[in-house]
């Protein structure tokens, strides 16, 4: 009868199928080390034990590299009968130290994702490929530069704009103020002025009645059109933001006894429509979403009726909140 597979060597067979390796091979340089810029040996593995036994404290720290070589992921590796989430301040304190933003917590048989900027570790089912915890680290939300971003604002419209609990509190600010803003998302200065350059044409032809006051209808659609190509140009760099939205909703909601609402559509509307004030063109940005990368995770491999839900809200035209699967 074949001997049990101990916490190292299940985690080994884990690092392997996530496309990690220990040593050059014809795939590339190893992308696993015990410390910055010293290779592993065979004989050091070997020494760790079945279990990781021979270590000194039940676990072991690799560092998982990125592309170029730098330290990018910490695995804290455990014997079998420790829960993988103890010590994680441990972990995390290596992690800084390595200057590393993701940790993975096993023990051969439970596993945990932790990205360190944003909230607690979560269960997986599969290591992480190097190409995902990349799509991962992609969008960065940065609260501070939201903060920063307030400088020549009034001391009230500042108080009102960081306490804002929806999107409602800007209607305060001046439209053309508003727009430096879409700086955050990666517009640059030349975007911010060609957007708040047609807000004021707007305004010298416009009336409040509703009137808009134009020599010919072809000057009209020509405003129309160069409006239309400002928003699709936003739309474009608000891709990343969407994205980041429905992948947060996906890992919080796999769990029918956890979440908000146990009808798929019920969730989907309320917990991300309603909750990111989602426009329809956000809803349908979200048919790009690439849902690969999450694989590895419960989201994807226990609850792939709620992707399929989200999937067919987005798709579906005539109403967001028909959703199928």
């Amino acid at each position: 009868m074949e001997k049990e597979a101990k916490a190292r060597i299940k985690i080994n067979r884990l690092l392997e199928e996530a496309g990690r390796h220990f040593f050059d091979d014809e795939s590339g340089p190893a992308n696993i080390v015990l410390e910055p810029h010293v290779k592993i040996t065979q004989p050091q593995i070997s020494g760790l034990g079945e279990n990781f036994e021979q270590t000194k404290n039940g676990f072991i720290d690799f560092l998982l590299l990125d592309e170029k070589g730098f330290p990018f992921v910490v695995l804290e590796a455990k014997v079998e009968a420790i829960n993988p989430l103890s010590a994680k301040e441990q972990a995390r304190s290596y992690a800084d130290a390595q200057n590393c933003r993701f940790v993975i917590l096993s023990n051969g048989n439970l596993h945990y994702f932790w990205d360190l900027e944003q909230g607690n570790p979560y269960v997986i089912s599969k290591f992480p490929t190097p190409g995902s915890v990349s799509e991962h680290r992609r969008y960065e939300p940065k609260p501070e530069l939201f903060k920063n971003s307030l400088v020549g604002f009034s001391k009230a419209d500042e108080r009102g704009l960081l306490d804002a609990s929806s999107p409602f509190a800007f209607w305060t600010i001046n439209e053309s103020r508003i727009f430096r803003f879409l700086k955050l998302i990666g517009c640059d200065n030349n975007d911010v002025g060609q957007y708040a350059k047609l807000v004021k044409e707007r305004n010298d032809i416009a009336h409040s009645n509703g009137n808009i006051f134009y020599n010919a209808s072809q000057s009209a659609d020509q405003k129309m059109g160069e409006a239309l190509q400002c928003i699709d140009h936003i739309q474009i760099h608000m891709q990343p933001v969407i994205h980041d939205c429905l992948k947060r909703f996906l890992l919080d909601s796999w769990d029918i006894e956890e979440r908000m609402y146990a009808d798929p559509s019920d969730q989907i509307r309320e917990e991300l429509v309603h909750a990111h004030y989602f426009s329809q063109k956000d809803i349908e940005a979200c048919v790009a979403f690439d849902i690969e990368p999450l694989k590895w995770t419960r989201a994807f491999r226990r609850n792939r009726s709620l992707v399929r839900s989200v999937q067919g809200c987005v798709c579906d035209r005539r109403g967001w909140c028909r959703c199928v699967g």
